[in-house]
């Protein structure tokens, strides 16, 4: 495992990103870090959290922390995690709500195996019972379909700004009907109504800049 600084190409890539973030929106993925894995490492770590095998990354909002393997999908990868989730969890109002919960559950739990010896099944048995876990869980539930959407959207439209659009299709090409209608759904309201409206239909912060409201005129008039 190691940090991205590590990867200087990701972070050229990182920078650019962001400054497309900063004029469309006034702000980009600040708090988040970013952390890419070997073959090997990846494999234990996405054991650790009982990942999907075919799993390539992880966004933990407890730390707002991505989890990347590095492998030919890099960059796709990327945009997923640190842009699609980054960005969800750090400015989008569902997002910050689970992040504020997962950061009480975090003090509730230290504060119950302070003076507890524990395992985890321990911990699993704690937040089973735990009413702040169980409004975690419920939310996750609920803003599944809309944060995961959005972090697929977010690969496809970046993969065509900055990356490799045939990428993106041959990675998605056996995702289902229904996610890909959802997708091209998600694609169509930004076309027709511009990006700045579709991250505040996803309950984004406005926070307006020059170029934010000269696109909501132009799409206005």
């Amino acid at each position: 495992m190691f940090k991205m600084s590590q990867s200087l190409d990701l972070q050229d890539l990182g920078g650019e990103v962001g400054k497309f973030y900063l004029n469309l929106l006034g702000y980009k993925p600040q708090r988040s870090g970013i952390f890419l894995y070997d073959s090997n490492n990846w494999a234990e770590f996405r054991k650790s959290l009982n990942l999907d095998s075919r799993a390539e990354g992880a966004y933990l909002p407890r730390n707002l922390t991505s989890h990347i393997f590095n492998n030919k999908n890099l960059e796709l990868s990327f945009f997923h995690e640190h842009f699609g989730h980054g960005l969800f969890y750090e400015y989008a109002y569902g997002g910050r709500n689970i992040v504020r919960l997962e950061k009480k559950l975090a003090t509730e739990e230290k504060a119950y195996f302070r003076e507890t010896r524990w395992d985890f099944e321990e911990v699993i048995k704690f937040r089973e019972s735990n009413s702040t876990s169980r409004i975690i869980r419920s939310l996750n539930e609920e803003t599944y379909n809309l944060f995961e959407l959005f972090a697929i959207w977010t690969e496809k439209n970046l993969s065509e700004k900055f990356g490799n659009p045939e990428q993106f299709n041959r990675k998605y090409d056996s995702l289902s009907p229904d996610w890909k209608d959802a997708v091209s759904e998600l694609t169509d309201t930004g076309n027709k109504f511009g990006e700045l409206a579709l991250f505040y239909s996803c309950g984004f912060a406005k926070y307006m800049v020059q170029k934010s409201l000269i696109q909501i005129l132009i799409f206005l008039l």
